[in-house]
């Protein structure tokens, strides 16, 4: 039957060597390793019955199997596109409105300038440039308000861009750290201080006034204004 039974519980540790190692290994360095990533590699588990089967099949995938028609998911996954259709021109719209009104003045001065720049030179062509720059703008504008805000990630934050750069750039035999560890927890539990400290690119993000609202370190009284996306997305509204 369907009824509960308990739960089972995994706890993993990962150890590694060299950093740069670790960062380069999502890209792909052979034919073999590209195969890898589309899932044509399977694993096959011999089972003793059905019933055996079943189980194995409801602790791998849960009860949503794959490839398993449900109408129930079918009605879920269209509800689930139509609210990203939604989210998705409400964040175009506010992104509009927001540079119109000069709600972050270092994207609407960025705009303004390179407006003026093609009325000048009386050419569309630098448009693409000002585009993809206003873009990468827009990215730093959401890693100051998701990923080192504690507001957002309710202290399950995992390697910042400082880490990721430095690992690369640092020499092959170095012994020095540069990723903390992976330190999870909820709110009122005690913090990792490897991961409350100030990122080496925070005072480029306050020059251009993406910090405000940001919180760096979790405390007691974040639950009542944190922003929880992760499980349920968009449930605070």
């Amino acid at each position: 039957n369907r009824n509960g039974r308990g739960a089972i519980r995994l706890r993993f540790r990962l150890d590694w060597h060299d950093e740069r190692s670790v960062i380069l290994s999502y890209l792909p360095r052979s034919r073999a390793d590209i195969q890898r990533c589309k899932g044509d590699a399977k694993t096959t588990i011999k089972c003793a019955d059905m019933r055996a089967f079943r189980n194995i099949t409801l602790t791998a995938h849960g009860m949503d199997v794959p490839q398993k028609f449900s109408t129930k998911r079918l009605i879920a996954i269209k509800r689930e596109m139509v609210l990203y259709q939604r989210m998705i021109l409400f964040s175009i719209k506010q992104t509009i409105k927001d540079t119109m009104t000069w709600k972050y003045p270092a994207l609407s001065f960025f705009v303004f300038c390179g407006w003026m720049h093609c009325v000048y030179v009386n050419s569309m062509a630098l448009a693409p440039p000002y585009m993809m720059i206003w873009v990468l703008l827009l990215f730093a504008r959401s890693y100051a308000r998701y990923n080192i805000n504690a507001l957002s990630h309710w202290g399950y934050t995992g390697l910042t861009f400082e880490e990721i750069l430095f690992s690369l750039l640092k020499r092959k035999n170095s012994s020095v750290e540069c990723m903390a560890p992976l330190e999870v927890g909820t709110l009122g539990s005690v913090y990792s201080a490897n991961k409350n400290y100030k990122p080496a690119g925070l005072i480029a993000l306050q020059a251009l006034g993406f910090t405000q609202g940001v919180e760096l370190t979790p405390s007691h009284d974040m639950r009542e204004r944190c922003v929880d996306h992760m499980e349920f997305p968009f449930s605070n509204s």
